[in-house]
């Protein structure tokens, strides 16, 4: 991957694109508060930096030597690998940078990742979930989910759950599944970084529903983003969950108070607010990298 890290780029644009004309999800709507759309761009601008900044703070766990201008660039260069099929090339997309960018192995690096990409998802059912418990239609899918998180902690937290998971797909499904073991202590450490990602997308829905709808958008909304955005990750299927976020996000906006048109013009145009955030941090991450390259080529010429 750290070979070809550039045409993976280019590659995962190609499926960005295939993926939104199919699913026709870049509709503008009408803005009825351009002062709360501002905010929601700020932050969900700030959540991919925190998602940067939480990839970089598990690779100091593991004794991964890098700078914050590298592991935001390999986030916002790789950013765009989650459409395509499959949900592992944004993954290895940022591993392949950082090994390019310090020599480190890549298939550690790889293993690290994944193991990022599991506390995400931990910590995002966590947070999202209890959203669940407020409205009684929910209730049943509440327990679900209590008991989905449980099953995943100890999937992720423990050998012996993990063996019987690993061994169960070797059996079954014929294939070898090598689950990364999470220490207690190492994800408390960067739980912090994790759960600001997800408030800030969340509280970012929040503002841009607002901007669409006005104030008959509930608080809550931003916890039901976060529930849903997580199920998009769990889909495999769906490349970046494109589908699968929003049809969770239009029944969920319905109950908060929403109509149906409204509830469906946020949770569909929601995908165009979180696209410009990514290409937001694409943009940042391909300056630094550029920057990086020009800081490496000028420490070449002196040492020459």
């Amino acid at each position: 991957m750290k070979k070809y890290f550039k045409y993976f780029a280019y590659i995962s644009f190609v499926f960005l694109a295939i993926a939104l004309i199919r699913a026709d999800f870049l509709r503008m709507p009408q803005v009825r508060s351009w002062g709360s759309l501002i905010i929601a761009f700020v932050l969900a601008f700030g959540g991919f930096i925190s998602q940067g900044l939480s990839w970089g703070k598990t690779l100091e766990l593991h004794g991964i030597k890098t700078s914050k201008k590298e592991y935001i660039a390999s986030t916002g260069l790789s950013i765009f690998g989650k459409y395509i099929p499959g949900k592992i090339w944004i993954i290895l997309g940022r591993a392949g940078y950082i090994a390019a960018r310090t020599g480190a192995s890549e298939k550690d690096l790889g293993i690290i990742s994944l193991k990022c990409q599991f506390i995400s998802l931990w910590i995002g059912i966590l947070a999202g979930m209890p959203i669940l418990f407020i409205y009684e239609q929910f209730q049943m899918w509440a327990w679900l989910g209590v008991l989905f998180w449980l099953g995943l902690t100890f999937v992720l937290f423990t050998d012996l759950f993990s063996n019987l998971v690993e061994e169960a797909f070797k059996r079954i499904l014929k294939m070898n599944l090598d689950i990364p073991r999470l220490s207690v202590a190492d994800t408390i450490k960067v739980l912090p970084w994790f759960l600001a990602t997800w408030l800030l997308w969340g509280f970012g829905f929040y503002f841009f529903g607002s901007s669409l709808v006005g104030g008959s958008l509930g608080l809550f909304s931003a916890f039901g983003f976060i529930l849903s955005a997580t199920l998009g990750i769990v889909a495999v299927i769906a490349p970046g969950g494109l589908g699968v976020r929003e049809g969770v996000l239009i029944p969920f906006l319905m109950l908060t108070g929403l109509s149906k048109n409204d509830a469906g013009t946020v949770a569909m145009s929601s995908r165009l607010w979180f696209l410009i955030g990514e290409a937001l941090i694409f943009l940042t991450a391909f300056v630094i990298n550029r920057n990086l390259k020009q800081e490496a080529n000028a420490d070449g010429a002196r040492v020459e």
